[in-house]
Order: C-alpha cells, then sequence, then structure tokens
C-alpha cells in the first residue's frame, strides 16, 4: 500500500482498514467470526482499537471499516496524531454501540 500522499493523520486509519480487510479474509476462509477464532485478541494503537470492538463489543468487520472510514473524515481533530484518531474513532465506535 503506498501512502506518501497521505498526511500523518490518515495512516492510522488507512492501517486499520488494511488489516480489516486481511482479516475479512480470514473469516471468509474459516466460515468464522474472528471473536470466535481466538481465545485472546489484542492490540498496540489502532489494533487495540479493532481487538476492542471485534472481542469485546463484537462488532462485525463491516461495522469496524465504516467507523475508520467515518473517522477519516472526521475535521478537525480535537487533538492532532494518533491520538486524535484514537479518540474519533473511540467515540464513534460507543454511539455505534449504543444505537
Amino acid at each position: 500500500m503506498r501512502c506518501s500522499n497521505r498526511t500523518t493523520k490518515e495512516l492510522p486509519a488507512a492501517q486499520g482498514i488494511a488489516t480489516i480487510r486481511l482479516l475479512r479474509q480470514l473469516e471468509q476462509r474459516t466460515g468464522r467470526r474472528i471473536h470466535e477464532l481466538f481465545d485472546l485478541v489484542a492490540g498496540t494503537s489502532t489494533g487495540g482499537i479493532l481487538a476492542v470492538a471485534l472481542a469485546l463489543k463484537r462488532l462485525s468487520l463491516e461495522e469496524c471499516e465504516d467507523i475508520y472510514r467515518r473517522a477519516r473524515r472526521c475535521r478537525p481533530w480535537p487533538r492532532t496524531g494518533l491520538g486524535a484518531l484514537c479518540s474519533a474513532v473511540s467515540a464513534l465506535c460507543v454511539r455505534a454501540v449504543a444505537c
């Protein structure tokens, strides 16, 4: 994946979407959801957000991808960099589960 024209704020969301696509292939090949395949799901940074969304909140990969896509469009960020993305995705995740 070539990201030379992306800003630093967009990279974590792009990495999250790439990870979601990889996990989607795993689900398609096994016929099971991610939380059913593993006893422990963990990650750091954007991977940690996905781990919580998939394993604890049991969101689908489609819901997670939608959250990341919406977070990429959020401007202006309340803070800058990855911290802002984490805040935006966390807020969207909580809203998606609460609805």
